[in-house]
Order: structure tokens, then sequence, then C-alpha cells
């Protein structure tokens, strides 16, 4: 029984090393990237590894490229958040990627170009715009005057604070928030017991 168990334990962590082609194969791409730029950090001529990160990385930018341009055309008021994170996601790819750079695939002599994108505007945009959402929300919710919205409302307004920590009345909006969340219980003496 004990051999058993051992043989699947190490199935198990030899099943949890994948190689970069094998993630790019399921289409996780980013998992692709990461073991690609891992390995091309040891030995950067590894031609599969550049052309599995030069592929992972065309397929990765333009899957958020399509969910940016989709959520965008959507216009829901609430997708800013997600907007920022996809943008905050690009751009720690293409850092990673760079660590890299330049490639060449020393059997054909090209060299692997990999565009460079200024993400920082659509960040800060981005970050802006759902921390001014976050908080106009959380004020409808807390306006509402019950607690499970104000519970709703705390917790918009931590993602506030997440974005910025100074951001308006910020802190006071948290207490007044968690205080209206609060469940609070009066206790009384039972007056049957008091003689």
């Amino acid at each position: 029984m004990k051999s058993l168990i051992s043989i699947l334990l190490i199935g198990a962590l030899l099943g949890a090393c994948g190689s970069s082609k094998k993630y790019l194969q399921r289409g996780n791409y980013d998992a692709a990237i990461r073991m690609a730029v891992k390995k091309l950090r040891k030995k950067p001529t590894k031609e599969k590894e550049i052309l599995v990160l030069e592929t992972a990385y065309t397929k990765a930018n333009n899957r958020n490229n399509e969910r940016l341009n989709f959520i965008k055309l959507e216009g829901s008021p609430n997708m800013w958040d997600e907007v920022y994170r996809i943008y905050n996601t690009m751009k720690t790819r293409q850092s990673l990627v760079n660590e890299v750079l330049p490639l060449e695939l020393l059997s054909t002599g090209r060299m692997v170009q990999f565009s460079s994108v200024n993400y920082d505007e659509e960040i800060i945009n981005s970050k802006k715009k759902a921390a001014e959402y976050f908080y106009a929300h959380a004020n409808q919710l807390l306006a509402k005057g019950d607690r499970e919205n104000a519970k709703r409302a705390y917790l918009e307004f931590k993602k506030v604070k997440a974005f910025y920590s100074d951001y308006k009345d910020i802190d006071e909006k948290l207490k007044e928030s968690k205080y209206l969340a609060t469940l609070k219980v009066i206790a009384e003496p039972d007056r049957k017991s008091v003689v």
C-alpha cells in the first residue's frame, strides 16, 4: 500500500511539472511564457523555447485585446476594474519577455521581435475610473440604509482604498459602512431571574 501511495505521489509531482509547450497547447499562455522565459534565462539560444514564447506571447495579447475590445464595446459602468487588471497583466507580461531580449533563431538567423507598448496611460485611466465607479456605487448602496447593502458598500470602499489609499473621504466611508454593516445585539438581563 505504501509503495502505491509513493508511486501516485511521484506521478502527481511529475505531472505538476509541465513544459512550456504543454502549457501553450492547453491555452495557458502566461504559464507557457513564464516557463519559456525561465528556460531562456539559462540558455538564450534554445529555439524551441523561443518559438513557444513568440507564439504564447502573441496569443495571450490577442486574447487580452479581444476581451478589452468586447468589454469596452459593452460599456458596462463596472468594467474598469477588469480593464485595469488586463492592462496590468499585459504590462507585466511585456516586462517579463523584455528580460530575455534580444532573441535570435540560430537556425534561420531571424531575430524574434516583440512589439513594445506603453500601457501606463491606460492603467492610470482605468484605475481612476474603477475607483470612481466603486466609490459612487458604494455610496448608492450605503444610501439604501440596510445592513446587507452596507456590507456590500464596505467591500466596494475597500476596493477604492486598494486603488488609492487617500481617495476623498475613504477612511470615513469605510468606518461608516462597517458600523452600519455590523450586527448589533442588545443583551438584557432576564427579568424573571432577577429578584
